[in-house]
């Protein structure tokens, strides 16, 4: 069995493979949806939605495999009940060329729930793993004060009072903003963000007030002890509005942070509110978890060597299978040869390759129109980094995973910066990529 890791989204919870990442959250107001991957393929899909009546199980079933066969073009003989699962759960399996993908779905009478799942097996499948994710997608109980989150490698207990109605993933920084379902003007972030040993420079101390909003007048910092880890807090104000001065009222901002050095990641939490007094204190019943186990981050493979077979092929593009990420994973960058790259350029490094001049631009053209002899591109610390590992043998899934390994991430989280910076190369005549198809 392989390692296991817990979602908690939107009052459910599911248990899946560690490198089965999530890739799609559902926001406020929509069906829940969880959407998880793994390097090549769209894994698994949790859908849940409350329903205002107890269907009958069986009509629902019959519609259910309706819905999929219109959707799919697939003929009725390729479905088979599904006869291996958990006793609540029924669906079908859909047999493919090679692999298989399972549809089911599970009527919860007590929460008024209605539970789909979609698991593509892209090889062989593993009906006792495909049992231990079905046995555990449950929802949690509703009748307590606090609700938890769990993703992402965030994981907040916050009181039941606050939804979620942002969340944002970009290149190494989870960021969520609660807010209070009442009335009121507090609200909340919680970040993690990776690589600090790159991007922060100086002292916690001293880049935490350079974060603030413009006109922000720092009212107190301490050092404060955070889940055992040495850590900062900051209180500050700023205007709020046109009429702030008038009213009396400001911006106050409470803000902690901290470095877990198990995780390698900071964390960031920020109370706001518009208020006349220059205090704020965070939820009573907030709880930001770190240290937590490394997960999905790759063992750093040996030089020169090559990526791991992808699984077997399963049918590609259709509406409930995904088109796999393996072709692109499996090509390779090849430096320009007539590239040139200055290390101990003032303005940093910089790869530089000369480009031909264009025909038509000759005298008298050429005396209005500008031309650079050169196409160029500034490199950061991140930029030169992946074009040394660029050497004409290494596939982009081993220059991925070498990234992750350096800098603490999982796949999923180096994949995106990985694949951006390699497009950027590209597109600038720096690399040229070999095999494979498009980044996806």
């Amino acid at each position: 069995m392989p390692s296991m890791d817990t979602t908690i989204w939107r009052g459910v919870e599911i248990h899946h493979p560690v490198d089965w990442e999530l890739s799609v959250a559902s926001a406020p107001g929509e069906v829940g949806r969880c959407r998880f991957t793994d390097r090549y393929w769209q894994r698994l899909e949790v859908m849940w939605r409350r329903l205002d009546s107890r269907p009958d199980p069986k009509v629902l079933l019959e519609k259910f495999r309706h819905e999929h066969l219109q959707a799919t073009k697939v003929e009725s003989s390729q479905l088979h009940p599904l006869t291996d699962a958990p006793q609540e759960w029924h669906g079908f399996v859909q047999s493919r060329p090679r692999g298989s993908l399972v549809r089911a779905l599970r009527l919860d009478v007590e929460n008024h729930l209605l539970f789909e799942i979609t698991v593509l097996w892209p090889d062989r499948r593993n009906t006792t793993l495909e049992r231990e994710i079905l046995n555990s997608i449950a929802a949690l109980p509703t009748d307590t004060p606090t609700r938890r989150w769990r993703a992402m490698g965030l994981d907040v207990t916050l009181e039941d009072d606050y939804d979620l109605p942002h969340c944002e993933l970009t290149v190494g920084r989870i960021h969520w903003e609660f807010l209070p379902s009442g009335k009121g003007s507090k609200g909340l972030m919680v970040e993690r963000i990776a690589m600090p040993d790159v991007w922060l420079t100086g002292s916690l101390a001293n880049w935490m007030p350079r974060q603030l909003p413009i006109y922000s007048t720092v009212l107190s910092q301490q050092a404060r002890t955070i889940n055992g880890h040495p850590g900062q807090e900051l209180l500050s104000r700023s205007r709020a509005g046109r009429l702030g001065s008038v009213s009396g009222r400001h911006n106050i901002r409470l803000e902690w942070g901290w470095i877990c050095p198990t995780e390698h990641r900071m964390y960031r939490i920020c109370m706001t509110d518009v208020s006349r007094r220059e205090t704020l204190e965070l939820p009573p019943s907030l709880v930001v978890r770190c240290c937590q186990p490394s997960g999905n981050i790759p063992d750093r493979p040996e030089v020169g060597s090559p990526a791991p077979p992808p699984p077997a092929d399963a049918a590609e593009g259709t509406s409930t299978g995904p088109v796999s990420t393996r072709d692109f994973l499996a090509a390779v960058p090849h430096l320009n040869q007539a590239m040139t790259l200055d290390r101990q350029s003032p303005k940093g490094p910089t790869a530089r390759v000369e480009i031909p001049r264009p025909w038509y631009l000759v005298p008298p053209i050429s005396w209005i129109l500008p031309f650079g002899k050169y196409r160029q591109i500034q490199l950061d610390a991140i930029g030169v980094e992946l074009l040394d590992l660029c050497d004409g043998r290494r596939p982009i899934e081993n220059i991925i995973e070498i990234f992750a390994a350096n800098h603490k991430l999982t796949f999923r989280e180096a994949q995106l910066p990985v694949t951006q910076y390699l497009r950027k190369l590209t597109q600038r005549g720096i690399l040229a990529i070999v095999g494979g198809g498009d980044a996806r």
